[in-house]
C-alpha cells in the first residue's frame, strides 16, 4: 500500500501543490484496505508522515507532541497550515470571476471552472450560485447547446443534474474531439456577420419582388385605360402599397429598374417621378 501511496505523489506544501487533492488521493488508497485490530484512523495517521518531504515533512516534526489525536484533527491542522484563508479567497476569487477562453469547447470549459471548484472545498458557495457563475461565462453558441441538452434551459435544473450532464459531454468529446473541430473566434464572427448580410439581401429581394409586382400591375392598367392613374390620387390599395414602396429609399432597393423604366440607358439618374415610371412602362 505504502508504494501505492508513493505512486501518487509526495507533498512538499510548494504553492503550486493542492493539498486537498493529496489528502483525497490518500484516502482514496488507504480505503479498500484493512488491518486486524487496528483502525483505519490510526493507519491513516501512521502512514501519511512516509507521503510528505521538504516543507510539508517539516511542518509535521515542528507539531508539539500529543497535539494529534485523530484524523479529523489532523486534517484541520493540515489545511490551516497549507490552505490558509488568504489562498481559499483568492481561488473562490477565481470562481467568481470564471471566464471562458476564446476559442475553447465547452467540455474544456467545464474541466477548468469544476477543477477550481475541487481545489476549494471549503469555498462557501451554494450550488446554485456556482450554476450561476459557470452559465455566465459561456457564450451564446455554448450556452445554446448546454440549454438544448435540458427541459427549461441548464439554468432551470440542480447544479447535480447539470453537472452530470456535462461530465457525459466531457467523456464523449475527450474520446472524438480534435483540433479540426474547434472553430476560431475570427471563423465565427465571419459567419456571423455573413448571415446577417444573407438576411439584410433576403428582405431587400422581398422588397424588389414587392414593387415589380405593384409596377407591373399598375402599368397594366395605365396601357388599359390610356391615362395616367398614377400621381392622381391613391384611388386603389395597390397604389397607396406603392406609394409607400416608392417613398422608402427607392435608390436602395430598386435603382436599376427605375432607370429602365423610363429608358434610360446610361443610368444619368436613379430615381424618375412615378409618372414617368409608370409611361415608360405603358
Amino acid at each position: 500500500m505504502l508504494q501505492l501511496l508513493q505512486l501518487k505523489g509526495l507533498f512538499s506544501g510548494l504553492a503550486h501543490e493542492d493539498p486537498h487533492e493529496h489528502l483525497q488521493n490518500f484516502v482514496d488508497v488507504c480505503g479498500p484496505f484493512s488491518f486486524k485490530n487496528i483502525s483505519l484512523e490510526l493507519v491513516r495517521l501512521r502512514l501519511f508522515a512516509f507521503l510528505l518531504m521538504g516543507e510539508a515533512c517539516k511542518w509535521l516534526a515542528e507539531l508539539p507532541r500529543n497535539s494529534i489525536t485523530s484524523w479529523e484533527e489532523f486534517v484541520n491542522a493540515f489545511n490551516v497550515r497549507f490552505f490558509p484563508p488568504s489562498k481559499m479567497m483568492t481561488i473562490r476569487d477565481s470562481i467568481q470571476t470564471f471566464k471562458r477562453m476564446n476559442g475553447e469547447p465547452l467540455h474544456k470549459t467545464w474541466l477548468r471552472f469544476k477543477k477550481w471548484v475541487q481545489h476549494c472545498p471549503t469555498h462557501g458557495l451554494p450550488y446554485n450560485v456556482l450554476l450561476q457563475y459557470f452559465y455566465r461565462s459561456l457564450d451564446s453558441v455554448n450556452k445554446g447547446v448546454a440549454d438544448q441538452h435540458l427541459p427549461g434551459g441548464l439554468m432551470q435544473q440542480p447544479y447535480a443534474v447539470v453537472a452530470q450532464l456535462l461530465d457525459g459531454m466531457t467523456t464523449i468529446n475527450r474520446t472524438w474531439y480534435s483540433r479540426e473541430d474547434q472553430v476560431s473566434p475570427i471563423t465565427f464572427q465571419l459567419y456571423k456577420k455573413q448571415v446577417e448580410k444573407d438576411n439584410v439581401r433576403d428582405q431587400n429581394m422581398a422588397k424588389i419582388m414587392t414593387l415589380l409586382d405593384i409596377l407591373s400591375k399598375n402599368a397594366i392598367g395605365a396601357g388599359a385605360s390610356s391615362i395616367n392613374v398614377v400621381g392622381v390620387g391613391c384611388a386603389n390599395h395597390e397604389e397607396a402599397s406603392f406609394d409607400t414602396l416608392y417613398n422608402e429609399e427607392p435608390d436602395r432597393y430598386f435603382p436599376f429598374v427605375f432607370n429602365q423604366a423610363v429608358g434610360d440607358p446610361n443610368g444619368s439618374h436613379l430615381v424618375a417621378p412615378k409618372s414617368e415610371i409608370v409611361r415608360g412602362l405603358a
